[in-house]
């Protein structure tokens, strides 16, 4: 029963998905994270991937996916950890870097960019996906830059 709904939930998410490139409105794809522009990126709100454990010890966080090693993530105690912490509550990257930034005291363009940065190492490592989806023109695509 579980896999027919899982099914059917793809499926009409698909459907949507076409639906609105038909509009023209496109979708992004993982690849397509390093390409979005920094207010589309903002709106982003990230989670664990389904099959990943999350492991907390003293020194550090580490992700355990299937039967692979357990993937280093942060130390604990460091502004990647309270990044990791702050996408677990589902708050967007405009959230958490608003929070970092406070926290920190610092500037936002330098809290967004270490958010960015930390998330896209995540998404590297096959850890976490976006939880949100956000339509974006193609020629709203920054350069690459990792």
């Amino acid at each position: 029963m579980t896999q027919r709904r899982e099914f059917f939930k793809r499926f009409f998410a698909e459907l949507s998905y076409l639906k609105d490139e038909a509009r023209g409105r496109r979708h992004f794809k993982l690849s397509d994270l390093w390409k979005l522009d920094e207010n589309k990126f903002r709106q982003l709100k990230f989670r664990v991937r389904e099959g990943v454990a999350v492991q907390y010890s003293e020194q550090d966080i580490r992700a355990k996916k299937k039967d692979d090693d357990p993937v280093f993530l942060c130390d604990t105690g460091t502004g990647q950890e309270s990044i990791f912490r702050l996408m677990q509550q589902r708050l967007s990257v405009g959230e958490i870097t608003e929070r970092i930034a406070v926290d920190r005291d610092q500037k936002q363009e330098n809290a967004f960019h270490e958010v960015r940065s930390f998330l896209l190492f995540l998404i590297k490592e096959s850890v976490c996906i976006p939880a949100n989806d956000i339509c974006y023109e193609p020629d709203s695509q920054s350069e690459p830059d990792e």
